[in-house]
């Protein structure tokens, strides 16, 4: 090793092959159709224990070595004890003075014997990524040298292998020069981490293949000297074969079309010498409209997407074929027809997932330098600047590498619909000449890059006009040019941190109201923590000399893959049904087809009645509505509906077989609607409360309770039902939630957190009781309160009245009315919090459920009448946060004791929420493992809350998501059972 390679950024590979298309050979046709490369007799999966010795510094590594470890490849070293996890997302880890690096340059060194096997073959060893840069030995004797982690580097060997046994030896540092070109959003990770395989080919064999479709014909090129055997099979049917030198093309006369819906595939088997290369055949085009609609095959798709990282809370970016099929499968159910491979090209095998299950997939070249807008404090994109890196002459080769890299090994896969340029890495001379490399190869796929939006030039290296993150109202105006005629694509929207995120059904509403609105890519697909033990750590759990916290903590889905409110409402926002109603009291609906290549008759249509959370009636209606069509149904007259709550319909479409992603019956889409029904009211108060009073005190006493109400605070301090006390704390109006990784910014406006200068205080309260009356009504207990909520040196945010009222079976009638300060901008949430006995663990409602739901962040949920327990309705975010509100609800009823039983009603829906831990527990708590349960169950009653939307990084939280009215007024019933 030595700084003439990894410091000079014209050095980015030694001897190291030409790209070409991912291929496996196999020795017959048979092995050849399985398209699984452990069949190959010509493949060695290199995987498993390998000697290993880690140091902190390369030249500390001697020569020889006598006293290994042992590490599995592939894997990261860090997190099998060599050196740390270190997760940043802007800034660099180490100075920016490209193409310097640390002289404290860790250095990981592996050792591998294998057999020479055939050697009448040539035999070349893949690694499919190393990070970040890899010197490679056979037998002492140096082979060559790569970088670009995502990238394939392949070295053929032949010379260097002898009879018998070799050594095969890898050197690999953290840092290179190439490093200032990889910086992700990610955990920074070194070492050995995708597949290393052995592939013998014949002496003379086939260089490359190059597959190039359309809607009934495909090319075939190769690069081999001699004729080739070709095949095309359907599944298992001969369809063409013939013979090539060169070129040939061959035409279909009604092939099947593939799609991320109807993912036809054929296989082409390529005959060469002793070899059979089998290559994913799939016809379609990719073009842009005149109306700069997104077009596969002439049909308007929709890109519904997610941005995908490598990444597993125990392996970081080592990754297996299991963890990758296990995502997309996990994509599908959610509805997701796209991936974006953010920051870096994927496994190959990846590829032919997507292209088997049915993704198309915007294929991102490993390229980002994010970090160079923080390098000088000015945290701005500067386009073609000639101090920054991307804009040097002495790095274009080094960028056109990583697009080449990325084109020659994927061009063949039908799911490729973009070739993006890389990530965050502003708009620059070097981007330019990569767009022209692309372009060069005249590809089917289109060209994208997000960061030529940074520079007011029209550079045209884009085939869309890609932004991130661009506010809801700015959606259709946001390219500024008017001469631009490109549809916008959303390459990173709706922030998934945390709870959330909430904002993806308005954006999709928004994609299907405009053709140039062509979709967007939610970020990102999973959280990324470490696992050690029973704990997720994120950033700054490790030490690191710079980190971003949790920000990395940012998944649709959590580490482990199961699904958060905001994955299914994500489900919701993507899925390819909507219904609307034409007439309920006639039982017709107008379904419209959201598919755009799929009739709804391919999926069964479920409906079912329920009436106050109990079904009705039910049934199945047939549909026919061609891909973008619609349809009238018609399930019959809806009689007249008396209910105590509400009525709904819901209609679900599902499976009608299994499929390679869902059994039958898998709900893919749902609609409900309530119906037309008369709501009847609860009893009404009866007499029979007696009271007494004393100096501050109101006592309450009827059959079978007593109440104690203080007119000094102005709320109840005692509600003993039975014989059994109810409140573990006095009742009183809050506002104050744990802030979400969405409110990361707006609650310094909201409390008193970091500093002493910026909130209202919320979350450090003071409640005044100004005045309070009572008196008895027709037996009834009236007490009237005017009170006020204020937080800690700030003006009163409150101002309100109470008017409550007891009958003589201890049923409590709330019903309050108030104004909020009119220089509070908008408020978390507001409402009555309970604080009930910790046992109180059981409970049921009618509302929104069975997942957490809010007002924006509720297009999965649906109403009905559940039960859970209190337990079950928290959500492990890993970083502890506001969760586990429910809306739409009309009843809570709360298991006190095998005695007692607390039911909340009202006649105008609230929201409610129920937890062990209070709001400051989870305010102040950095990791959900270090929380402590209250001594009560905390039961929120409110008025409403505010959105969740996703300004963690997205855009603001729409106004009408927000607690933003200056006067408000709501009610319900306390009763018992």
């Amino acid at each position: 090793m030595n700084k003439c390679d990894f410091e000079n950024p014209q050095i980015f590979s030694r001897n190291k092959e030409k790209a070409h298309s991912y291929m496996i050979s196999y020795k017959n046709e048979e092995t050849a159709l399985s398209m699984n490369r452990e069949n190959s007799e010509n493949f060695t999966l290199l995987n498993g224990k390998w000697d290993f010795k880690y140091y902190d510094c390369y030249i500390d590594a001697p020569k020889d070595i006598s006293d290994w470890d042992s590490i599995p490849v592939p894997s990261c070293w860090q997190l099998h004890g060599y050196g740390y996890p270190h997760y940043t997302n802007v800034n660099y880890p180490h100075p920016v003075d490209p193409p310097y690096v640390p002289d404290e340059n860790p250095c990981g060194i592996y050792r591998r014997f294998i057999d020479a096997g055939d050697t009448d073959k040539e035999t070349y060893i893949v690694f499919e990524g190393v990070s970040s840069c890899m010197y490679l030995y056979i037998n002492g004797e140096e082979v060559g040298y790569s970088q670009g982690s995502h990238n394939i580097a392949e070295f053929d060997i032949t010379e260097y292998l002898r009879k018998g046994r070799n050594e095969i030896r890898v050197e690999v540092l953290k840092w290179c020069d190439g490093s200032y070109l990889e910086d992700q959003d990610m955990f920074r990770y070194s070492g050995i981490f995708r597949d290393v395989y052995l592939h013998r080919r014949d002496k003379n064999h086939i260089r490359d293949i190059r597959i190039d479709t359309g809607l009934t014909a495909a090319k075939f090129k190769a690069e081999y000297e001699g004729e080739i055997e070709y095949k095309l099979y359907f599944k298992s049917e001969l369809i063409k074969s013939g013979s090539f030198s060169g070129e040939t093309e061959i035409a279909l006369e009604h092939p099947k079309l593939w799609s991320a819906e109807k993912p036809n595939l054929y296989t082409a088997v390529f005959h060469a010498g002793s070899e059979y290369i089998p290559q994913y055949v799939g016809f379609r085009t990719i073009e842009i409209s005149k109306n700069r609609e997104f077009l596969i095959s002439g049909a308007s798709v929709k890109i519904k997407g997610i941005n995908r990282h490598d990444s597993n809370p125990r392996a970081g970016f080592a990754v297996t074929y299991e963890d990758m099929l296990g995502d997309l499968i996990k994509m599908k159910q959610l509805n997701i027809n796209t991936v974006r491979t953010s920051h870096y090209p994927p496994a190959p095998e990846f590829l032919n997932m997507c292209s088997r299950l049915g993704f198309y997939v915007i294929d991102e070249a490993d390229l980002e330098t994010h970090g160079f807008i923080t390098k000088d404090l000015e945290y701005k994109y500067i386009p073609f600047n000639s101090e920054w890196i991307m804009d040097k002459k002495e790095w274009q080769s080094a960028m056109i590498d990583r697009a080449e890299a990325m084109v020659q090994r994927d061009k063949n896969h039908p799911c490729v619909i973009m070739w993006s340029l890389g990530n965050e890495s502003s708009m620059s001379v070097n981007h330019i000449k990569m767009g022209e490399y692309v372009r060069s190869q005249k590809t089917a796929p289109l060209l994208h890059y997000e960061g030529e939006c940074c520079s007011s030039r029209l550079t045209l290296a884009s085939d869309v006009y890609s932004r991130m993150y661009t506010a809801f109202t700015d959606l259709r105006v946001c390219n500024p040019n008017p001469d631009d005629k490109r549809p916008i694509f959303l390459c990173e929207y709706s922030h998934a941190m945390g709870n959330g995120p909430g904002d993806t059904y308005d954006y999709v509403e928004e994609f299907y109201k405009y053709p140039y609105l062509i979709g967007g890519c939610i970020w990102e697909w999973c959280d990324h923590a470490v696992e050690q033990g029973d704990k997720l750590l994120y950033g700054g759990d490790f030490g690191e000399t710079t980190h971003d916290s949790n920000f990395c903590v940012d998944g649709l889905v959590f580490a482990d893959r199961s699904f958060k409110a905001g994955s299914l409402n994500a489900k919701a926002a993507y899925q390819n049904m909507r219904i609307y109603p034409v007439s309920a009291e006639e039982g017709i609906y107008k379904i419209k087809n959201r598919f755009d290549f799929t009739n709804l008759n391919e999926y069964r249509l479920l409906w079912r009645i329920e009436i106050d959370g109990a079904l009705h009636r039910c049934g199945e209606v047939e549909v026919n509505a061609e891909p973008h069509g619609e349809a009238e149904i018609n399930i019959g007259a809806l009689e007249k509906i008396k209910c105590r709550y509400d009525a709904y319909i819901t209609f679900s479409l599902v499976t009608k077989e299994k499929t390679d992603w869902a059994d039958s019956g898998f709900e893919a889409a749902f609609e409900q609607i309530e119906l037309p029904a008369e709501i009847v009211s609860g009893e009404k108060l009866q007499n029979g409360a007696e009271i007494s009073e004393t100096e501050n005190d109101i006592e309450i006493c009827g059959s079978g309770f007593k109440y104690i109400f203080s007119k000094h605070y102005g709320t109840f301090t005692s509600i003993n039902v039975r014989g059994e006390e109810v409140l573990g704390k006095p009742p009183r109006l809050s506002a104050w939630r744990a802030p979400t990784d969405n409110e990361r910014h707006i609650k310094y406006k909201w409390g008193l957190i970091d500093n002493q200068s910026t909130g209202w205080n919320l979350n450090r309260p003071f409640n005044k009781c100004y005045n309070c009356s009572a008196r008895i009504v027709g037996g009834v207990v009236e007490i009237v309160t005017d009170n006020a909520l204020g937080g800690v040196s700030r003006s009163q945010a409150i101002r309100y009245s109470q008017h409550i009222r007891i009958d003589g079976r201890g049923r409590i009638e709330f019903n309050l009315s108030g104004n909020v300060y009119d220089k509070i901008e908008w408020l978390p949430r507001l409402g009555m919090e309970f604080c009930l006995p910790g046992k109180a663990e059981k409970f049921e409602y009618f509302g929104m459920g069975p997942k957490e739901n809010y007002i924006d962040l509720c297009h999965h949920a649906k109403v009905g009448k559940y039960e859970s327990t209190v337990d079950q309705n928290f959500t492990h975010y890993v970083k502890p946060q506001e969760n586990g509100n429910h809306t739409k609800t009309k009843m809570l009823k709360i298991e006190i004791s095998d005695n007692v039983k607390m039911k909340f009603e009202a006649e105008r829906a609230f929201e409610f929420g129920i937890s062990h831990y209070t709001a400051d527990e989870l305010t102040e708590k950095k990791h959900n493992f270090e929380l402590e349960k209250s001594d009560y169950t905390i039961a929120r009653i409110d008025y409403k809350g505010s959105g969740i939307g996703s300004a963690s990084c997205g855009d603001a939280l729409r106004e009408k998501y927000r607690l933003s009215e200056k006067e408000f007024a709501y009610g319900f019933m306390v009763s018992f059972d």
